[in-house]
Protein backbone atom coordinates (compact mmCIF):
# COMPACT_ATOMS: atom_id res chain seq x y z
CA UNK A 1 0.00 0.00 0.00
CA UNK A 2 1.27 3.43 -0.91
CA UNK A 3 1.22 6.16 1.63
CA UNK A 4 1.61 9.76 0.74
CA UNK A 5 4.71 11.43 1.99
CA UNK A 6 4.45 12.35 5.64
CA UNK A 7 2.29 15.42 6.27
CA UNK A 8 0.50 15.57 2.90
CA UNK A 9 -2.57 13.64 3.97
CA UNK A 10 -2.80 15.68 7.11
CA UNK A 11 -2.40 18.92 5.17
CA UNK A 12 -5.35 18.02 2.95
CA UNK A 13 -7.32 16.92 5.96
CA UNK A 14 -6.38 20.18 7.68
CA UNK A 15 -7.60 22.18 4.66
CA UNK A 16 -10.87 20.30 4.62
CA UNK A 17 -11.24 20.81 8.37
CA UNK A 18 -10.43 24.49 7.97
CA UNK A 19 -13.01 24.76 5.20
CA UNK A 20 -15.62 23.09 7.45
CA UNK A 21 -14.63 25.38 10.34
CA UNK A 22 -14.87 28.41 8.06
CA UNK A 23 -18.31 27.31 6.83
CA UNK A 24 -19.46 26.63 10.36
CA UNK A 25 -18.08 30.01 11.52
CA UNK A 26 -19.85 31.78 8.65
CA UNK A 27 -23.06 29.91 9.37
CA UNK A 28 -22.75 30.65 13.09
CA UNK A 29 -21.96 34.30 12.34
CA UNK A 30 -24.96 34.49 10.01
CA UNK A 31 -27.18 32.88 12.62
CA UNK A 32 -25.87 35.26 15.28
CA UNK A 33 -26.48 38.21 12.96
CA UNK A 34 -30.05 37.10 12.18
CA UNK A 35 -30.63 36.39 15.85
CA UNK A 36 -29.47 39.90 16.72
CA UNK A 37 -31.69 41.42 14.01
CA UNK A 38 -34.65 39.37 15.26
CA UNK A 39 -34.11 40.35 18.91
CA UNK A 40 -33.51 43.99 17.98
CA UNK A 41 -36.70 43.97 15.89
CA UNK A 42 -38.67 42.50 18.80
CA UNK A 43 -37.25 45.14 21.15
CA UNK A 44 -38.09 47.98 18.77
CA UNK A 45 -41.59 46.73 18.09
CA UNK A 46 -42.56 47.99 21.55
CA UNK A 47 -41.24 51.47 20.72
CA UNK A 48 -43.90 52.29 18.14
CA UNK A 49 -47.03 54.20 18.96
CA UNK A 50 -50.34 52.40 19.22
CA UNK A 51 -53.45 54.39 18.66
CA UNK A 52 -55.86 52.04 20.38
CA UNK A 53 -54.85 52.99 23.93
CA UNK A 54 -53.73 56.16 25.67
CA UNK A 55 -51.91 56.42 28.96
CA UNK A 56 -50.90 59.33 31.08
CA UNK A 57 -48.20 58.37 33.53
CA UNK A 58 -46.92 60.87 36.09
CA UNK A 59 -44.27 60.27 38.67
CA UNK A 60 -45.62 63.11 40.72
CA UNK A 61 -44.59 62.39 44.29
CA UNK A 62 -48.01 63.22 45.68
CA UNK A 63 -51.62 62.67 44.74
CA UNK A 64 -53.37 65.68 43.19
CA UNK A 65 -55.64 67.32 45.74
CA UNK A 66 -58.18 68.51 43.17
CA UNK A 67 -58.31 69.27 39.47
CA UNK A 68 -60.19 72.58 39.51
CA UNK A 69 -57.91 75.08 37.74
CA UNK A 70 -59.41 77.96 39.74
CA UNK A 71 -58.46 76.38 43.08
CA UNK A 72 -55.13 74.69 42.37
CA UNK A 73 -52.32 75.72 44.71
CA UNK A 74 -50.12 72.63 45.05
CA UNK A 75 -47.27 71.92 42.66
CA UNK A 76 -48.24 68.25 42.33
CA UNK A 77 -51.74 69.24 41.23
CA UNK A 78 -50.40 71.92 38.90
CA UNK A 79 -48.33 69.36 36.98
CA UNK A 80 -51.36 67.19 36.30
CA UNK A 81 -53.58 70.16 35.43
CA UNK A 82 -50.95 71.51 33.04
CA UNK A 83 -51.06 68.19 31.19
CA UNK A 84 -54.87 68.03 31.16
CA UNK A 85 -55.86 71.61 30.32
CA UNK A 86 -54.65 73.76 27.44
CA UNK A 87 -54.69 77.52 27.70
CA UNK A 88 -54.94 80.17 25.02
CA UNK A 89 -51.17 79.93 24.70
CA UNK A 90 -48.63 77.35 25.81
CA UNK A 91 -44.89 77.37 26.44
CA UNK A 92 -42.40 75.30 24.46
CA UNK A 93 -39.24 73.67 25.84
CA UNK A 94 -37.43 77.00 25.72
CA UNK A 95 -40.25 78.80 27.62
CA UNK A 96 -41.31 80.70 24.50
CA UNK A 97 -45.00 81.44 24.00
CA UNK A 98 -46.64 79.25 21.37
CA UNK A 99 -50.26 78.97 20.19
CA UNK A 100 -52.47 76.78 22.38
CA UNK A 101 -56.24 76.91 21.95
CA UNK A 102 -55.66 80.27 20.25
CA UNK A 103 -54.12 79.74 16.83
CA UNK A 104 -53.02 83.37 16.75
CA UNK A 105 -53.52 86.68 18.53
CA UNK A 106 -53.39 90.37 17.76
CA UNK A 107 -52.04 93.05 20.07
CA UNK A 108 -53.29 96.63 19.85
CA UNK A 109 -50.70 99.33 19.07
CA UNK A 110 -50.77 100.53 22.69
CA UNK A 111 -50.21 96.95 23.94
CA UNK A 112 -53.32 97.04 26.16
CA UNK A 113 -55.76 94.93 24.12
CA UNK A 114 -55.18 91.34 23.05
CA UNK A 115 -57.52 89.62 20.60
CA UNK A 116 -57.20 85.84 20.54
CA UNK A 117 -58.41 83.85 17.53
CA UNK A 118 -59.41 80.35 18.66
CA UNK A 119 -58.66 77.25 16.64
CA UNK A 120 -61.70 76.08 14.74
CA UNK A 121 -60.94 72.45 15.67
CA UNK A 122 -60.74 73.10 19.44
CA UNK A 123 -63.38 70.94 21.09
CA UNK A 124 -64.24 69.66 24.54
CA UNK A 125 -64.17 65.94 25.36
CA UNK A 126 -67.91 65.76 24.63
CA UNK A 127 -67.40 67.13 21.11
CA UNK A 128 -68.74 70.65 21.72
CA UNK A 129 -66.61 73.48 20.36
CA UNK A 130 -64.50 75.57 22.72
CA UNK A 131 -65.64 79.19 22.61
CA UNK A 132 -64.42 82.51 23.96
CA UNK A 133 -67.32 82.38 26.44
CA UNK A 134 -65.65 79.33 28.04
CA UNK A 135 -62.52 81.38 28.77
CA UNK A 136 -64.54 84.38 30.01
CA UNK A 137 -66.49 82.08 32.37
CA UNK A 138 -63.32 80.45 33.71
CA UNK A 139 -61.49 83.73 34.32
CA UNK A 140 -64.52 85.40 35.93
CA UNK A 141 -64.96 82.36 38.17
CA UNK A 142 -61.36 82.72 39.37
CA UNK A 143 -62.06 86.37 40.27
CA UNK A 144 -65.30 85.70 42.17
CA UNK A 145 -64.78 85.95 45.96
CA UNK A 146 -67.05 82.95 46.56
CA UNK A 147 -64.70 80.75 44.51
CA UNK A 148 -61.90 81.50 46.95
CA UNK A 149 -59.07 81.26 44.43
CA UNK A 150 -55.77 81.95 46.16
CA UNK A 151 -54.19 83.04 42.88
CA UNK A 152 -56.90 85.42 41.66
CA UNK A 153 -54.34 88.22 41.90
CA UNK A 154 -52.55 86.77 38.87
CA UNK A 155 -55.41 88.10 36.77
CA UNK A 156 -55.27 91.62 38.27
CA UNK A 157 -53.21 93.02 35.36
CA UNK A 158 -56.38 92.60 33.27
CA UNK A 159 -58.37 95.85 33.21
CA UNK A 160 -61.01 95.94 36.00
CA UNK A 161 -60.14 92.41 37.21
CA UNK A 162 -59.25 93.52 40.73
CA UNK A 163 -62.44 95.58 41.09
CA UNK A 164 -64.50 92.64 39.85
Amino acid sequence: MLYPPPGIQWQRAGRVANWFRLCLNRRAALLRCWGFVFCFGIALSGCGSRLDRAQLVFINGAEPELLDPALITAQATSRVAYALFEGLVIFDQEAKVQPGVAERWDVSPDGLRYTFHLRSNAIWANGEPVTSADFVYAWRRVLLPETGSEYASQLYPIANAEAF
